[in-house]
């Protein structure tokens, strides 16, 4: 594999080059050399075929040459130091293009609308997103559960905690504070109240939480201290979530279940919520005892971080996402419904 160096702004040519004797085949445009340029996507491609005989072949070439006389295989060093970076990459940022695919694994055998997918529950973290949007689906089969996820209104299909999340998003990016919203939505949000708006314990009830209740009603401004941390699009640093969860929590009376259900009803893309009813699948599942004890902030504090890292490898995290239907809905929300695999009631 040859490597661009001398290049002035980014090397970003896309251009697959195929060639017999006498005639050639050139497919240029937006798709990168991935499945998703290939396959999931929506991109533009111009297929250019001819003769070699022909003047534009030899501009074809011509290109072709240029950008190989730019470009060197790398060295052990080289590929040592971008190995570095990328780990750093891997570790700080939430947008990730790449994945260690596991060596064995099921692979789904139905589509959308069959009967349960056959899939190893415990390679949940290499799910397709077509496993894990089906393990929602299915769900109900897979704990259990004495009630479906998902269920059928004059819309079609949808989930009932969905409407947690949807309204919770629409209030805060409405509002942006927990002190500007309307004492309704602030209490939905936080899980506190339903008050006539659906469901809100999802995500970790605050119901129980008599001081946190109060906070929520009298002093919501000593919570958008710690929130406004979390910004409402974009990445978020691991800074800013260390910085986060270590003020809220200490404040007198606010847990890292409170903290963890406000921090994923404003980024549900991103954070994931942890109480007492998915620590046990959660541990089982990733080995991360230090989510087993909140009393010890620190330990706490890296097993989260850990569980994200984990997260955001993901090959369900990292899919080019769908923009229509119910799937676009999830997309939006799909780290905080990982709690719906975990959830034991």
């Amino acid at each position: 594999m040859n490597i661009v160096y001398d290049t002035v702004g980014v090397f970003h040519p896309k251009f697959y080059l195929f060639e017999n004797e006498t005639s050639f085949s050139l497919l240029t445009g937006s798709s990168n050399f991935t499945a998703g340029g290939f396959h999931k996507n929506i991109e533009s491609n111009v297929l250019i075929k001819g003769n070699k005989s022909e003047p534009i072949f030899s501009e074809i070439v011509g290109f072709y040459r240029l950008c190989k006389e730019k470009s060197r295989i790398p060295d052990d060093s080289e590929l040592e130091t971008y190995e570095a970076e990328h780990e750093k990459v891997i570790l700080n940022s939430s947008f990730f293009s790449t994945y260690d695919a596991p060596e064995e694994r099921k692979e789904l055998v139905t589509k959308a609308g069959d009967s349960l997918p056959d899939f190893s529950w415990e390679n949940i973290f290499q799910f397709t997103w077509d496993e894990y949007v089906h393990g929602l689906k299915f769900i109900d089969l897979y704990r259990n559960f004495p009630f479906k996820i998902f269920y059928a209104d004059n819309d079609g299909i949808r989930m009932d905690s969905l409407n947690t999340l949807e309204k919770s998003t629409e209030f805060i990016h409405k509002s942006k504070t927990l002190s500007a919203m309307e004492n309704t939505e602030r209490k939905f949000f936080c899980g506190t109240a339903d008050s006539g708006l659906g469901n809100s314990g999802w995500f970790g009830s605050m119901s129980g939480a008599g001081y946190f209740k109060n906070m929520v009603i009298e002093k919501p401004g000593i919570l958008d201290e710690h929130l406004n941390l979390i910004s409402l699009t974009g990445s978020i640093s691991e800074e800013a979530v260390r910085k986060y969860l270590d003020g809220l929590t200490s404040i007198d009376n606010v847990s890292f279940a409170i903290a963890l259900r406000l921090l994923s009803m404003k980024r549900p893309d991103l954070f994931l919520s942890i109480n007492k009813a998915n620590t046990k699948g959660l541990i089982e599942m990733t080995g991360l005892n230090g989510l087993k004890n909140s009393q010890k902030k620190e330990e706490f504090i890296e097993a989260y971080i850990e569980l994200h890292k984990r997260i955001y490898r993901s090959p369900w995290f990292q899919f080019n996402l769908p923009t229509e239907g119910i799937e676009s809905k999830i997309a939006k929300y799909r780290v905080a419904l990982l709690d719906c695999f975990f959830y034991e009631g």
